[in-house]
Order: C-alpha cells, then sequence, then structure tokens
C-alpha cells in the first residue's frame, strides 16, 4: 500500500475550528518536505480523511505529545469517513466512519 504522504508536501495552514482535534488542517502539494512545530515539542502525527472511493479529501497535523492523544483527536475526524493516522512513514491507525 502506497503511503498517503506520496502526495507530497504539506502546506496553506488553516486551524481547525472543533477545538478536540487542536491541529491544522493542510492542504497537500510540493515538494514532499517534511513539515512540522518549530520548536519540537510536540510530535507532529498526519490524519488523512479518504472518500469511499478512497480518495484523500483533506489532510490534518496534529501537534500532539503521544501516538495515544494523536489517536483520540484523529477518531474525532472519522465522522463520515475514514481517517488514517500517521506517524510520517508509518500508519499509526486507521478509524472507520462513526454512525
Amino acid at each position: 500500500m502506497a503511503s498517503p504522504l506520496s502526495f507530497g508536501r504539506v502546506g496553506s495552514e488553516y486551524s481547525v475550528s472543533n477545538p478536540h482535534i487542536k491541529g491544522q488542517r493542510l492542504s497537500s502539494a510540493g515538494s514532499g518536505e517534511r513539515t512540522g512545530n518549530l520548536l519540537g515539542i510536540d510530535e507532529v502525527f498526519l490524519a488523512f480523511v479518504f472518500t469511499e472511493e478512497g480518495t484523500v479529501i483533506d489532510l490534518y497535523q496534529l501537534d500532539c505529545e503521544t501516538a495515544d492523544e494523536a489517536k483520540a483527536r484523529a477518531r474525532q475526524l472519522a465522522e463520515d469517513a475514514v481517517v488514517e493516522l500517521w506517524d510520517w512513514p508509518v500508519r499509526i491507525a486507521r478509524f472507520a466512519p462513526i454512525k
């Protein structure tokens, strides 16, 4: 399975309105460089939101202290779509839509 990270560098950051997510919504485009916070305090996880057909429709950068915290936030995104949580090259979790 190809990593969604092959879609390229993330950019065009803006804040997420859901206070439980505490991350940034990002668009995919660019050269494949990793972005992250400048202070290096938290780990940076990526949450990809997919259509039923498997197309990436949204990408969130989640700045979390632990993988468990990132999982809890990514689970919040799985309202109507599949969400995969990645710690860059490694998929940590996959969440089915909440019904």
